[in-house]
């Protein structure tokens, strides 16, 4: 008779009981995004020969997860309706260009989104592009 019930306790006053459990179940999408740590990682053999290294490459790894783990959350949110690996995909071969000249002023190039880079930002709420194409000096 018991089986399939949880005692949950929360401070959000304001959620009624199935909505305190359904956001307490999807708790575990963050850990599925990083399943792939608890698991044998199939990658290019990398020799790093300091601990200090090795810490590095961990924790810029970690970083990386979570900035996909972010992006996903944000898609999700914004309606974009594609996977997060789609998404990256389509923003590989994206560009910038920013220049220093001699004379101390400085340019910055952003290439013209293609049509689903602009429709993902415009989602996102990131800016247009334009405010990047500037001229800056110092």
């Amino acid at each position: 008779m018991l089986d399939g019930r949880y005692a949950l306790g929360t401070n959000a006053g304001h959620l009624s009981a199935d909505q305190t459990l359904h956001l307490f179940k999807g708790q575990d999408e963050a850990e599925k995004q990083f399943q792939v740590l608890k698991s044998p990682l199939a990658v290019r053999p990398v020799f790093l020969h300091t601990d200090q290294r090795i810490e590095g490459l961990v924790f810029a790894t970690l970083v990386a997860l979570l900035v996909r783990a972010l992006l996903s959350v944000q898609c999700q949110r914004a309606g974009v309706k594609v996977s997060v690996d789609r998404v990256l995909a389509e923003f590989t071969p994206w560009s910038v260009v920013d220049l220093t000249l001699m004379d101390g002023s400085q340019v910055c190039q952003v290439a013209a989104p293609a049509e689903f880079q602009a429709e993902v930002m415009m989602r996102l709420g990131v800016p247009a592009c334009e405010r990047y194409l500037t001229t800056l000096t110092r």
